[in-house]
């Protein structure tokens, strides 16, 4: 369930409610970019935090990236790894290129088992 605070919306884990339809999960994702893309446009601030799992949600916003409907100076991945032998995460960025493809990502995170 989104968190709506003025200019910030937080959402946790869409997956969870979207689970079986992957075109609703991408529907959603374009209407977050038409947010952001319209915030830009009204020069208004506006941050969207989506905490996921979800590789549709990852790659849909490559693909509008790659399509040149959205920009890919505003996305970003925020990448939490837990350590191995250890109770400590380490935090790292992961940028889409102009391509639409995700730079510093972990292989395997989507995979059955993965990160």
């Amino acid at each position: 369930m989104p968190l709506l605070l003025a200019d910030f919306i937080y959402s946790r884990d869409c997956k969870l409610n979207l689970r079986k339809n992957v075109d609703t999960t991408a529907k959603l994702v374009d209407a977050f970019i038409a947010c952001i893309k319209n915030a830009k446009e009204h020069n208004k601030r506006f941050q969207l935090i989506i905490e996921t799992h979800s590789e549709t949600i990852v790659n849909r916003i490559g693909r509008n990236i790659a399509r040149e409907s959205f920009s890919a100076d505003d996305a970003e991945v925020v990448l939490f790894e837990k350590e191995f032998d250890s109770n400590k995460s380490s935090v790292r960025i992961s940028r889409y290129n102009e391509d639409g493809m995700l730079m510093d990502w972990p292989i395997g995170f989507f995979e059955a088992g993965g990160i």
